[in-house]
């Protein structure tokens, strides 16, 4: 079952630009998700939106409930993303033992959210890795034969894993393990050149690299417009509370160029009509490419600025 809400703030310096600019000139965008009220994206399965001791987290699965999953996907981010950096907190509580199964932060494409392809886990998202693409960082915090640890994979295929014990990032008392102050806090970075970076600061702790740099040359050449953040958890027979809150995420991003051709395939034409008339209205603080003109909304402006370039090429005759 999807729940959908339709917030996502963008700070608010970031979501205007007064002119065109290079396609290549490197802009920064920032997203911050409390998981409070108003908050964005699409629940599926057993997540939900709770408030913890007056502090608002995203609990993706819960304790007593064993064989259950939950995700959170964020709003889809148009522009093409050349590097991120996005932190959270999380714990878990449990009264079965230890920690369970664990969880996994994802960005990929999640356009396609039918059947269980939005389910997931430690291993990332269904969508993920039955289209063996998109990146996932595991969080597998279920001590088996020393196998917790932080999971590095794009699609199906696993790229770095590092040991890591996540005992101190577990609590009986569910109102103590929302508390910011027992929250373990997580940053993942993201970068064209140099792949992924995963940091973990322990409650009370600085923070520790626990994996560096790892799997460029699986993520160098990839697209990733269109495409979204993700949390996945699972519960198997031992089951946990997995609570997540107050992420945030700098993106660097290609600026858009405002252009006419929406879709990208050189033309100007049908299809980048039909892309403007569905984004129709307001962007919603999103940034969004059919927003030729960047005011924030798609409407008879932007739809003049199509029509005058129709039949045209702006990759081989770009806007000045």
């Amino acid at each position: 079952m999807a729940t959908r809400s339709n917030h996502w703030a963008f700070c608010a310096a970031a979501l205007t630009l007064a002119a065109p600019v290079a396609a290549d000139a490197p802009c920064t965008r920032s997203i911050i998700e409390t998981f409070g009220a108003g908050a964005a994206g699409v629940r599926y399965g057993a997540a939900v939106f709770v408030d913890v001791g007056g502090y608002p987290r995203a609990k993706l699965v819960s304790d007593f409930v064993p064989g259950s999953w939950g995700s959170w996907v964020s709003p889809q981010i148009d522009e093409e993303v050349v590097e991120f950096r996005a932190s959270f907190r999380f714990s878990l509580k449990n009264l079965n033992g230890g920690p369970g199964d664990g969880f996994s932060f994802g960005w990929g494409d999640m356009s396609n959210t039918q059947g269980t392809r939005a389910s997931g886990g430690e291993w990332g998202v269904e969508a993920f890795v039955a289209d063996n693409a998109g990146l996932s960082v595991g969080f597998v915090t279920y001590p088996s034969a020393a196998g917790n640890g932080i999971a590095i994979k794009w699609g199906a295929t696993p790229l770095a894993f590092v040991p890591f014990d996540f005992s101190a990032e577990r609590y009986d008392d569910y109102v103590q393990a929302g508390n910011p102050a027992s929250m373990a806090v997580a940053t993942v970075r993201w970068r064209r050149d140099t792949g992924t970076t995963v940091t973990i600061a322990p409650p009370g702790q600085n923070a520790i690299t626990v994996l560096a740099d790892a799997g460029q040359s699986a993520t160098a050449g990839i697209d990733p417009r269109s495409w979204s953040f993700v949390f996945a958890a699972r519960n198997g027979a031992i089951d946990q509370d997995v609570l997540v809150g107050d992420l945030a995420i700098d993106l660097t991003i290609a600026c858009p160029r405002h252009s006419p051709d929406i879709d990208g395939d050189c033309a100007v034409g049908g299809a980048d009509l039909g892309a403007l008339l569905a984004r129709w209205g307001s962007c919603g603080g999103i940034p969004c490419l059919a927003d030729l003109n960047g005011d924030g909304e798609v409407e008879g402006s932007d739809l003049a600025l199509l029509l005058s370039a129709w039949g045209t090429d702006p990759c081989t005759n770009p806007p000045p």
